[in-house]
Formats: C-alpha cells, structure tokens, sequence
C-alpha cells in the first residue's frame, strides 16, 4: 500500500512537472490542454509499479521533486503569486475539479506533497 501511494506521488510530481514544461510552449499549448497530462503521468506511475515489483522510487521521487522547483523557480522566478496559482490551475484543469477553489486545491496540494514526503522516509 505504501509504494503504491508513493507511486502516485511520483506520477502526480512528474505530470506536474511536465504539463508546467509543455505549457511553455506556444505551438503545443494552443494545440492539446496540457493539464491533461498530469492524470496520464499518475496512471502511468501506478501501472509501472503494479507491473515492475522492484522500481526504487526514493531517488527518483527526490530528483523529480528537486527537478519542479527548478522548473517553477526558472520559469515564474520568484513572483510568489505564479508559485501559487500556476500548479493549482494545472492541477484543477487537469484532475477535473473544476468546482473547487485554487485556495483548497493548493492546500491539498501541500498536504499531498507533505504525505508523500513522509511516506519517503523509512521510519524501522
């Protein structure tokens, strides 16, 4: 049960990441809804670990972690407004939420990125 919220978690954190990379491109982003990346990328992450039993998915959940803060901080500097709205619009256009406010999305969001932090950390 744990690797497969840590999979999740990796697939929520990479579709994030690349529907923020694919957003920035005006040719693909007046062409497909780049959102709708982010339910493709968690799918992907938990059929890959429902099928390959022994992925590592500690090293590779930090890299695309440290990877998005690079991207959010490359792209929107340090405008804390873009940081706070942008990923909670991919998030709501891409999950289908449209009923819920960005406020809310963004607390789930921490709280996400918090639970899936902690399930990271191998407590004996």
């Amino acid at each position: 049960m744990k690797q497969l919220i840590i999979s999740t978690y990796l697939g929520m954190i990479s579709g994030l990441l690349l529907s923020l990379v694919l957003s920035h491109s005006f040719w693909i982003d007046m062409r497909i809804n780049t959102s709708l990346v982010l339910p493709w990328c968690i799918l992907a992450g938990v059929l890959a670990k429902l099928y390959c039993k022994n992925i590592p998915l500690t090293g590779l959940v930090l890299i695309v972690q440290g990877m998005l803060i690079l991207v959010l901080l490359y792209s929107y500097g340090p405008d804390i407004n873009a940081l706070s709205v942008i990923p909670a619009i991919q998030i709501r256009e891409g999950l289908f939420l449209k009923f819920m406010d960005l406020s809310l999305i963004n607390f789930l969001l921490v709280l996400f990125i918090l639970v899936g932090n902690i399930m990271l950390i191998p407590f004996k």
